[in-house]
């Protein structure tokens, strides 16, 4: 990243005075191991709307200003590296449009100067891999910063990337190749075989639809979308397998293996992908029956501490916290029921004890802990486990909840 990027990402930092207010403070176990437990959530759900906004605030001001001061030495708190130092994939897009969705909210002038500059430092460009739905992420946020006025010529080089991948349309089958072969984790990569791919791409393609005015970059997005629907979705559990590996994968309790962050990715990406799509479409009611059906199996294996298990299906198999998932479930429920996608009293519960379980995971400082870090499975988190996509998750959740009424 450019010098003047983080030298501003510093600025940021320390110009944001940041103060706690929390009706679970008092609590011992929420400031000793930031999680709370099913008391500590069950009392969540007596939170008043202005409570809940006033805490939206604070916890995304804070993890916004922790997060953007530590752009330049994940060494020092990133547990597994990975694609991390990368900015243009998926990890750090993953924060970055967390981002977009907490400056939309909160017209916050510091996040909107650290968009522009990410954006500029990138050269507006994509990842290396043209047809890999995470290198196609980050376009969301150059798309966003041409909804808010900056110039067309932002898009041009995602533009010129997804049409390499329209003329060819891919039709590569959405099954992994069997393990052990050669091919078992990339085969078929070209196309969206994957349930964190619906986050990534989806977005992308239809916000370029948006802007330039050509549908068939929203044909394409929409194709897809419902091919690997109705490849992953488990109609039965209402949850998305996170591909074709673990359909029959069994958990330690004999019950199928479905990840939390891999459905927590497809739950953030449509409740945004919704809100982008013409209100006329004419699948728009097949998009939102979904997310329905989705919010459904959500709320239903909830956690009494406000957590969703690692293993959706399997809480005791991985006892630990976990934010990461968590987060973006609880930004999908908080989005759906502001927008009117779902009225249930279950799921207001669910939204708020999932606010809970975000807010605890924030500390003083404003590091987010229990974040799984990267992978394709359930895996335990620790309490000083963090990573970038984890951030955008609890910006994403803050970014709702400011515009609570419930």
């Amino acid at each position: 990243m450019k010098n003047t990027l983080k030298n501003t990402s510093r600025k940021i930092a320390t110009s944001l005075a940041i103060t706690l207010t929390s009706t679970l403070m008092a609590c011992s176990s929420f400031t000793s191991t930031y999680s709370i437990d099913a008391e500590q959530a069950e009392l969540a759900l007596s939170a008043t709307p202005a409570s809940l906004q006033s805490s939206a605030k604070e916890i995304g001001d804070r993890a916004m200003a922790w997060q953007l001061a530590r752009m330049d030495n994940f060494e020092d708190y990133i547990v597994k590296m990975g694609r991390t130092p990368n900015q243009k994939e998926w990890v750090q897009a993953a924060f970055y449009i967390g981002l977009t969705q907490w400056v939309e909210a909160n017209n916050d002038p510091a996040g909107l100067a650290a968009l522009k500059e990410y954006a500029a430092g990138n050269e507006y460009q994509l990842a290396e891999r043209p047809f890999h739905a995470d290198d196609q992420a980050v376009g969301q946020v150059y798309l966003w910063l041409v909804e808010q006025g900056g110039d067309k010529s932002m898009y041009a080089p995602t533009q010129k990337v997804l049409d390499i991948v329209l003329e060819e349309s891919p039709t590569t089958s959405l099954s992994h190749a069997d393990k052990g072969t050669p091919d078992y984790v990339g085969s078929c990569k070209k196309r969206w075989c994957w349930s964190d791919a619906l986050f990534m791409a989806p977005r992308t393609w239809l916000m370029l639809a948006n802007a330039t005015g050509d549908t068939n970059y929203m044909d394409y997005a929409n194709k897809e979308f419902w091919a690997t629907t109705d490849y992953l979705f488990s109609d039965e559990d209402n949850l998305y397998y996170r591909d074709s590996r673990y359909f029959k994968e069994k958990g330690s309790n004999g019950a199928p293996v479905f990840w939390s962050r891999g459905n927590g990715w497809v739950f953030a990406g449509l409740a945004m992908f919704i809100d982008d799509l013409p209100k006329d479409h004419p699948l728009l009611p097949r998009y939102i029956e979904l997310y329905k059906k989705l919010a459904k199996g959500l709320v239903e294996v909830q956690k009494p501490d406000g957590y969703w298990a690692t293993s959706l299906m399997d809480p005791n198999s991985l006892k630990t916290p976990e934010i990461s998932g968590t987060g973006f479930m609880t930004y999908g429920l908080i989005r759906g029921i502001n927008k009117g996608l779902i009225t249930d009293q279950a799921s207001i519960n669910a939204a708020k004890k999932g606010w809970a379980a975000v807010e605890a995971s924030v500390d003083d400082e404003g590091m987010v802990h229990w974040v799984q870090q990267i992978g394709k499975s359930p895996d335990p988190a620790g309490v000083e486990h963090t990573q970038l996509f984890g951030v955008g998750a609890v910006l994403l959740a803050a970014s709702e909840m400011l515009r609570w009424e419930k």
